[in-house]
Parts: structure tokens; sequence; C-alpha cells
């Protein structure tokens, strides 16, 4: 079995320098799986410097200046749609274009996955902005599935002003009710096997297509604290 072990990231209008640590702080920690970063908007300069540092740039074009697509405004109609009977992959094309990006980035992953996944056994998603590297991030034992990890125990759904807001936009304030006593999961680091991240990113990418409002651009943590609390897939390492 191919012990291959692969990074997915995304970014989008941001310049090399502003994500530096993350990819020079790997690449001192002796890792040596693959990376691959989805970018958008990234000028040329800063696309090569990433493939100087190591990474596999897979471009997409995103319509929004930031997080934040225009074209999601008529949610309750692309809500019908994805209700309606039409195929899976008409869904997820649908989605390409109307998602905002946090959403839409796992739908890059899942197709991603789908097309090179047989070539890797460990999968490590991440936000890039805010990550800096104190050893490679697969040197640990990790069990099969799929592997969430929480914030500091005193974060709690409740307390949060951007939880309360993504997950009674989302959901509706009883879903928010139910889980505002749960300690915050991080949606921007998780580790799985070729199996745990599909299912992970298909529920993922049905629960926004069955949100109540879209309105929320950066709401994708809300998404995953419901699934990881409220719909746990089996082999969920918390």
């Amino acid at each position: 079995m191919n012990d291959s072990h692969l990074i997915l990231t995304t970014i989008h209008r941001l310049r090399a320098a502003a994500i530096a640590p993350f990819f020079l702080s790997l690449r001192r920690t002796g890792f040596r799986g693959d990376l691959v970063v989805f970018s958008s908007s990234i000028d040329r300069e800063s696309v090569s410097q990433l493939k100087r540092w190591g990474a596999r740039v897979v471009p997409f074009c995103f319509c929004g200046r930031h997080v934040a697509n225009p074209l999601a405004g008529p949610w309750w109609i692309w809500k019908r749609v994805f209700a309606s009977g039409i195929s899976n992959s008409a869904k997820e094309r649908l989605g390409h274009v109307v998602f905002h990006l946090f959403y839409r980035r796992h739908l890059l992953y899942l197709d991603f996955l789908r097309l090179h996944g047989d070539r890797y056994t460990r999968f490590f998603m991440t936000d890039c902005r805010d990550v800096f590297f104190q050893a490679d991030p697969f040197a640990w034992s990790q069990s099969p599935g799929l592997h969430v990890f929480l914030e500091e125990e005193s974060n709690k759904i409740g307390r949060c002003p951007h939880h309360i807001r993504w997950i009674s936009r989302l959901f509706g304030r009883e879903t928010l009710e139910s889980l505002q006593n749960e300690t915050v999961s991080c949606v921007g680091t998780i580790f799985a096997d070729r199996s745990g991240l599909r299912d992970y990113l298909q529920q993922m990418i049905s629960l926004t297509m069955r949100a109540k409002s879209l309105r929320e651009a950066d709401g994708d943590q809300g998404l995953h604290n419901f699934l990881v609390r409220k719909m746990p897939l089996r082999g969920t390492t918390v």
C-alpha cells in the first residue's frame, strides 16, 4: 500500500509573502509528502514562489472579491434546485458556481480526491494564513477515520458571537440552543484517511446544499460543528 501523505489548502487573492510562514515552516519539518494548493486570483510571481516552495498549484476561478460569492444571493432558488431530482453531479456543478469560497473548497477537495485520492493514505486539510508547523504534521500515530480538534475548553459555541451567527443562520435558533454548551471544533485543521475524508467532504457539501440560509459567507465552521456533534461519521475521533 502506498503510504503517501497529502496536505490540502486553498488561497484566494493572497501574495506569497502573506503565507510564507506556512510553507517555510513546513519545509523545515522534513515533510516529504505532497502539498496541493488550490489558488484563485493569485499573481504569477506568487504562483511561481509557491511552486519553488514545493507546492502543486491547482488554479480555479472564484468570482467573489473576498470569500463571499455574489451569486449565492438568491439562496432560496438554489436551495430548491439542490432539493430537486437532478443528479448529484449537476448539483455539484451548481455548487461550484454559487457556493461561497469557504464552502466551495470542500467541492474542490472532493473533485481532487476522486481523481488522485488512491495515491494517498493520509490527508490533512488545513488553513494556511494562520497555520505554522513545529513538526511533520503526520508524525503521530493516527487511527483510521476522521480526526477533528477542539479549541480551548472555555470556548463554547453559545458564547462565541461568530458561531451564534453561523449556526442560527444555517440551521435555526433551536439547533443553536442544542449546541450552545459544546466546545468549538476547528474546521481549519482536519486529518483523515481516504474513506474518512470522502465521507466528511460529501456530508459537508450535502449540509451546505440544505442550509436554511447561506448569508454567512464564512460559516463553514458552523456546518463542521453541526456535523461533528449532530451527525458524527463512523470512526470520528475528537
